[in-house]
């Protein structure tokens, strides 16, 4: 087994597209979007390298995992810096043991990137922010606010 990993180029959109339908969610917006898709992941403005904001594992050339990341500018108290956001994380069930999971969030981990955030995390998967040395914060309860006059534009 070779499995490498590295960020998906803006060309292989179709073979990301097919792998989150097959694996992660059948007929996702993503899968069905891909101006959405472009527009999540494809922040040259945001994000240094080229193409997409979304690791990917291949074993041979195959694809068997990916990480999506959402490229943001993270502010804290006025200083603004680069960020990501975590999305869309999955491994082929064949190629579930191991370390994969960990190496794709690795792809985040570079000294340009002050804050990659993952939010809504299944409890499986703290083990591997703690690995990596990541906050884990208490569960924070999501709220959404309607601004009067705004539900038009809401809906």
């Amino acid at each position: 087994m070779a499995v490498t990993f590295r960020y998906a180029r803006i060309d292989e959109y179709p073979q990301i597209a097919s792998f989150l339908n097959e694996y992660w969610a059948n007929n996702h917006v993503y899968v069905r979007d891909k101006p959405l898709f472009d527009w999540t992941f494809n922040s040259p403005q945001l994000w240094p390298e080229s193409g997409y904001c979304f690791a990917m594992a291949e074993d041979n050339g195959e694809l068997i995992g990916i990480l999506g990341g959402i490229p943001f500018v993270f502010n804290t108290f006025g200083k603004a810096d680069p960020g990501v956001w975590i999305a869309n994380y999955v491994i082929r069930p064949d190629h579930r043991k191991g370390t994969f999971a960990l190496q794709l969030l690795s792809q985040f981990r570079k000294p340009s990137l002050h804050a990659v955030i993952a939010s809504g995390i299944n409890p499986a998967t703290i083990t591997i922010y703690k690995v990596l040395r990541g906050e884990v914060l208490p569960y924070m309860p999501r709220r959404v606010a309607v601004v009067s006059g705004a539900t038009d534009r809401m809906a």
